[in-house]
């Protein structure tokens, strides 16, 4: 059972704080989640330190998901990860094949927020036959759900997937796809946005979403670390940084 191997872990790896379920379903069947929650709870409850988790969540049409959240709450849950996608329902439904409202996002986050989950949104720009008014609208649902987090992609056309075929068959792809940071730069030529709009929605989106309700000097910080990251050489550069100060923190035990 998932208790065992959790006790399995905790036995082989003593310092484990948080587990994270890679699984977009625990919806699909309230019952089996909100059970599953309820074993996660006592669990919990036998060991001297609770362990937090965190969990994918994919939105289902008219689905309450209440229920499920207070289960969540009780077994220590701290995160979900909710997939928005695109704040256009065009896009959703035509392009991702997401059926969901803005108003099932939208409750529902609210809802999770309301038992005190943090929520993590992912966001796609640069999608097939996306406008500059489709990224507006995922801006603008952001801006009512005011994740704690949010992470955003530019879509990038994966060989073996139906949106490949797509681009492929409209003609958007590149005659060399460039894999080098892949999901945070333009890879297609899109029918209706050049690649400057798209590289400058994506450098301004955090800004833009959480501008008014978060101190302006951060935003502007992380804007201009965007904007940095956002070209390959100087990405290269931070990821070494990065990479080194995670060696030294391990050798140093921190």
């Amino acid at each position: 059972s998932m208790t065992d191997e959790l006790r399995n872990l905790i036995k082989k790896y003593q310092n484990i704080k948080e587990v994270y379920f890679e699984v977009e379903t625990i919806g699909a069947n309230l019952e089996f989640g909100i059970n599953l929650c309820s074993e996660l709870e006592k669990f919990n409850n036998k060991l001297q330190r609770k362990i937090s988790f965190g969990i994918n969540l994919r939105i289902i049409p008219k689905r309450n998901f209440e229920p499920l959240f207070l289960s969540m709450k009780k077994a220590n849950f701290e995160f979900v990860n909710i997939g928005i996608e695109s704040g256009s329902k065009r896009i959703r439904k035509d392009i991702l094949k997401r059926d969901y409202s803005n108003n099932d996002i939208i409750k529902n986050i609210r809802l999770a927020k309301l038992y005190g989950l943090k929520i993590n949104t992912y966001n796609l720009i640069g999608l097939p036959e996306e406008t500059l008014e489709d990224i507006k609208k995922t801006i603008d649902i952001n801006r009512k759900c005011l994740p704690n987090i949010l992470q955003l992609s530019i879509f990038f056309p994966y060989p073996g997937t139906d949106l490949y075929d797509i681009c492929k068959k409209k003609g958007l792809l590149k005659n060399q796809q460039d894999v080098q940071i892949e999901r945070s730069r333009v890879s297609l030529n899109l029918e209706y946005l050049s690649k400057k709009q798209v590289r400058k929605q994506y450098i301004w989106f955090n800004f833009n979403t959480y501008r008014g309700y978060r101190p302006l000097p951060i935003l502007l910080f992380k804007l201009i670390i965007k904007k940095l990251n956002y070209n390959l050489y100087i990405n290269r550069l931070l990821r070494r940084i990065l990479a080194y100060k995670f060696t030294i923190w391990f050798k140093a035990g921190i």
